[in-house]
């Protein structure tokens, strides 16, 4: 008996796409010990694997660091959110967060300047993990942006706020990463990667 072929079938048949867009799929996943089934969201062209960061930067008071861009999802008026991507096969989570902050607001820092702020999903009906970063921008110098050629990060743009502005943003991934930004700045707690699902703890239907 082919073990490896029955079992690739056994999670094919509990675990079975709808449907298949170019980025995205949606699946059915079968419960037998509940007895119900459960539809959810999967990412398939990062195979559910994103990054996200909220930079600060410090003189007279705390600065964040957003992207105003159009999310269609959204509506058409464009809104501030965070800094996002999706990680390539094979790519190092941080060395994502590191390109994605080069190509959508022009910073360029090194690996050891970033700050690991955990990892969040996108929702219970998305499979979605997004690894989390920060970085203290105060004594980096911008640069020129680097855009993936996508439309839409084309006519984005990458703007600084205030805390004021931040609390107002309907992008969740940036309240977590805010919230946990205060948790280090006031209680000095830093966030520790094995608090959180890492890439290769985490459960994937392949």
């Amino acid at each position: 008996m082919d073990f490896a072929r029955e079992k690739n079938w056994m999670i094919e048949k509990l675990d079975r796409v709808l449907w298949s867009g170019d980025y995205i799929e949606t699946r059915l996943k079968v419960l037998p010990k509940l007895g119900t089934t459960y539809e959810y969201l999967h990412e398939k062209k990062c195979k559910g694997l994103g990054v996200a960061l909220l930079p600060f930067r410090q003189f007279f008071q705390i600065e964040y660091l957003l992207r105003q861009e159009i999310i269609p999802a959204w509506g058409m008026v464009p809104k501030h959110c965070s800094v996002t991507g999706m990680v390539d096969e094979g790519e190092d989570v941080v060395l994502a967060a590191l390109r994605e902050l080069s190509e959508e607001t022009g910073y360029h820092i090194d690996k050891n300047e970033i700050i690991v702020l955990g990892n969040s999903r996108l929702g219970k009906s998305c499979d979605t993990s997004v690894f989390l970063f920060s970085a203290d921008l105060t004594n980096s110098r911008r640069g020129k942006s680097k855009p993936d050629g996508s439309i839409l990060e084309k006519f984005g743009k990458a703007q600084w706020g205030e805390s004021d502005d931040v609390v107002r943003i309907s992008d969740p991934l940036v309240h977590v990463m805010y919230n946990r930004l205060q948790v280090m700045f006031h209680s000095r707690i830093y966030i520790r990667e094995e608090w959180f699902d890492s890439p290769e703890s985490r459960e994937r239907v392949m």
